[in-house]
């Protein structure tokens, strides 16, 4: 009989010390590991991240220098406004037409330093410019062409355009080489900073 109490008193002092001693410690174990499989998670993550950083510096990097100052021309963070004006007048020559005005859109935030509005998203701002053109159909047609393939991206947002005044017909006959007055207005982009 001594022994059944002696078993007894030591399953009761086990059962005691699995739910007094060990019962909290265990659960402080399942919480410490979830935790580690947290922080497990977390250098995971930092890890792809580190090889995305990886990947995008290496393409970076193999980006010639050449191909860097087009991408610098085809998005620039400030337009000054006589390159501007002389590109476009560059453009309209080209295309055997006279560039007779150009308005730059000042935004109302702005102070005059730089040109553009910011957009919503805040990635670029644009950059809104208007011209009047006087030239033939055929050339007016043309210099949209060089206008699309400018380096400087740009939208065209109006196009207008009518008889100049004091004109007389071609002397072909044909329309197409009658004397216009055309008007286009466009937005440049330009990167926020």
């Amino acid at each position: 009989m001594g022994k059944i109490i002696i078993n007894l008193l030591l399953l009761s002092s086990a059962v005691y010390g699995f739910f007094y001693v060990a019962k909290p410690g265990w659960a402080r174990i399942n919480e410490l590991k979830l935790e580690a499989a947290s922080y497990k998670e977390t250098i995971e993550s930092m890890e792809k991240i580190q090889e995305l950083r990886d990947k995008l510096l290496n393409d970076y990097n193999s980006i010639s220098e050449e191909d860097k100052d087009k991408l610098k021309k085809m998005f620039p963070s400030s337009i000054n406004h006589g390159e501007f004006m002389i590109m476009m007048d560059n453009i309209s020559s080209l295309n055997s037409m006279t560039m007779l005005n150009i308005v730059f859109e000042q935004a109302a935030e702005q102070s005059g330093k730089a040109l553009g509005a910011k957009s919503s998203s805040g990635e670029f701002s644009k950059f809104g410019f208007s011209l009047e053109l006087k030239g033939s159909y055929n050339g007016f047609k043309n210099f949209l062409a060089n206008f699309e393939r400018n380096l400087l991206i740009m939208d065209a947002e109006l196009i207008d355009f009518s008889s100049a005044p004091g004109t007389e017909k071609a002397k072909t006959g044909n329309p197409v080489d009658d004397i216009f007055n055309f008007r286009l207005k466009a937005n440049a982009f330009l990167k926020s900073e």
